[in-house]
Formats: structure tokens, sequence, C-alpha cells
């Protein structure tokens, strides 16, 4: 799996409502779990880093913060 389909997959699961950041990557390892890969999830936080950068994904709080920072959808990615 590349970054472009983690990418895919996390935008998948990210939705316009507030989820904490690991929901998003536990869902994620799930998700890569099954398809008989594992990143890790510094790896899925990493790129759930990048798609807040890239303006994809909004974030409130610390992106690092897993426990304690949400994320959605930016308005303006759909």
């Amino acid at each position: 799996m590349d970054e472009t389909d983690l990418d895919n997959l996390i935008l998948s699961l990210a939705t316009e409502h507030w989820q904490k950041t690991v929901d998003i990557i536990e869902q994620t390892l799930r998700g890569c779990i099954a398809e008989g890969l594992d990143p890790g999830a510094r790896a899925i936080g990493n790129r759930i880093n990048a798609l807040v950068e890239d303006g994809q994904l909004e974030v409130d709080g610390d992106v690092f913060d897993w426990r304690n920072a949400l994320v959605r959808l930016a308005p303006n990615s759909g």
C-alpha cells in the first residue's frame, strides 16, 4: 500500500463531522490489516498530518495528540 492508497483509505473514513484522530487511525489500521498490511499507527498519523497540511482534512487541536485532537473532511475537499 503506497501513500496514495493510505490517503484514500483515511479520506474514505473521514466525514464532515468531527471525529477523534485516534478513531480514524484505528479504523485505518483495521482496514490495512484486513488487506494483510500493517503500516503502523505512526505512519497513519503522519499521513493524517499530511492531509491536514494539504487542506483535505481539518484538525481541531494538535494533530499528533491522537486522543484529544479532532479531524474532519475539509469543506473544500469534496
